[in-house]
């Protein structure tokens, strides 16, 4: 009976955002999230993050010659949580990452590269090491938003407030996450159109962008379909 309404809730919640003018946000690998997270159990969508990301694994060490791990599910957990930084997230996945120890030295925003450090001209390991810092950073901004987000609805249950309220914190959350998924997507460009540069500068194949954008594209959506299954 719980999964039932769980499900009811989900579907309901779509066709709420839909109604609210929300469409711009349900875009194309956002309604691909919502029927994978439909047709696969959180078990089985955890099993092809984990493909995905070995898949990305043994595609930076076949550029770069190096081995350079992922974050684990746990680690991706602790670091929504707040209990792991991203500067220690990356350090923990940063053994034989040339610069890795400087690359996570302070935050790094690719958009204004103000208190950042940049990898070394040509260096593929540390653009790619940039990347899963950026991924932590973002990971745990989501995390802080949905911390904020569970807060005040529990704020608005507490006060009683209307069904209308509550749509309204939803699409506000919502909104927030799409700009925060926009802004990360801005972030990862200007990373890859770096590493398609120091590829072009070493006269190496740019293959690896192609890949490397749809590594991205494909663990996006595969995270947004597992915490959407929590609603099955």
């Amino acid at each position: 009976m719980m999964k039932k309404t769980k499900r009811i809730v989900l579907i309901t919640l779509v066709v709420v955002l839909l109604a609210l003018g929300g469409l711009a946000y349900w875009q194309k690998d956002n309604i691909t999230s919502l029927v994978v997270s439909m047709r696969y159990s959180k078990e089985e969508i955890a099993g092809k993050i984990d493909d995905n990301k070995k898949k990305t694994e043994n595609l930076v060490k076949e550029y770069t010659g190096e081995s350079v791990r992922d974050f684990t599910f746990e680690e991706e957990e602790q670091i929504r949580k707040g209990i792991l930084t991203p500067e220690e997230a990356l350090e923990r996945i940063s053994n034989g990452v040339k610069d890795a120890e400087t690359a996570s030295a302070a935050p790094f925003d690719p958009v204004t590269k103000s208190a950042s450090v940049s990898p070394a001209e040509g260096d593929i390991s540390g653009y790619i090491s940039q990347l899963y810092l950026l991924k932590a950073q973002y990971i745990g901004k989501l995390g802080d938003l949905d911390r904020r987000g569970r807060a005040e609805y529990d704020a608005l249950e507490k006060s009683g407030k209307t069904s209308k309220a509550k749509q309204a914190l939803a699409a506000k959350y919502i909104g927030e996450a799409s700009r925060l998924e926009a802004e990360c997507d801005a972030k990862v460009e200007i990373l890859i159109a770096d590493i398609q540069r120091a590829l072009s500068k070493n006269g190496e194949s740019a293959n690896i962008i192609k890949n490397i954008r749809s590594a991205y594209a494909e663990e996006k959506i595969l995270k947004k379909s597992y915490y959407l299954s929590a609603y099955k």
